[in-house]
């Protein structure tokens, strides 16, 4: 069952699902914060583990060791992009997700990518097992 797509009610149900306060303005701006955070909040929601997205590989260089926080920060963003990118594509067999996504989203694409991961978490359970067997 599809749902009504009105930026209205996808604010609402963001606001619902994830206790964030989105307005219908954050929706028709969609920002890089408030989009990596719904985005992480998928996951969550999903159970992905998240541990590995802030963490930075033991052999990593001198120079990045020198900077964490500026290479953790973008290693996180490029990593949740892979997440986001690997369930798109495995669950709706979209491609199209990409790590601009998360640098520059643009509102129409965002809310596409919102609404179907909206659509998939309110999926009756005997669906989301039927999708895991496969």
């Amino acid at each position: 069952m599809e749902m009504v797509r009105t930026d209205e009610r996808l604010a609402s149900l963001l606001t619902e699902r994830y206790g964030l306060r989105v307005t219908l303005n954050d929706i028709k701006k969609c920002d890089q914060d408030l989009t990596q955070k719904i985005y992480i909040h998928f996951l969550k929601d999903i159970g992905a583990s998240l541990e590995q997205i802030n963490t930075l590989p033991f052999e990593v260089t001198e120079s990045v060791q020198q900077y964490p926080d500026m290479y953790r920060k973008a290693l996180r963003t490029m990593n949740l992009a892979k997440l986001i990118k690997y369930f798109l594509y495995n669950i709706f067999g979209d491609d199209s997700f990409m790590p601009a996504d998360l640098y520059d989203p643009k509102p129409k694409k965002t809310k596409h990518f919102f609404w179907l991961l909206l659509e998939f978490i309110s999926q009756p359970s005997e669906q989301l097992n039927e999708i895991e067997d496969q």
